[in-house]
């Protein structure tokens, strides 16, 4: 497979898994805030703060779209971004997604 296929193949499961995720969590949230039983208590707002932070997560690869390669004991992270962010907004977003 060629590098532009790959590349082609990675952005559009990238999109699918984004909005899997958003789709996903946002049920998961309406279910356990309105259907859950009174005896999970306090438990459901931890459940809930888990979906919000896998929502954010999903936003911040969605937006730098890296590309991880590891060969025997190296990671190798290429970001694909698709805005001009500066070089401390995308080292920070990327420390956060590893």
């Amino acid at each position: 497979m060629s590098d532009t296929h790959w590349n082609h193949a990675l952005q559009i499961s990238g999109q699918i898994g984004f909005t899997l995720s958003l789709i996903s969590n946002t049920i998961l949230i309406f279910l356990i805030h309105f259907r859950s039983n009174r005896q999970i208590g306090s438990y459901k707002y931890i459940l809930m703060l888990f979906c919000v932070f896998t929502m954010f997560y999903s936003c911040v690869e969605m937006f730098l779209r890296p590309f991880l390669h590891i060969y025997d004991d190296t990671l190798f992270l290429i970001q694909r971004k698709w805005f001009d962010l500066g070089k401390t907004v995308t080292r920070v977003l990327s420390s956060r997604l590893l």
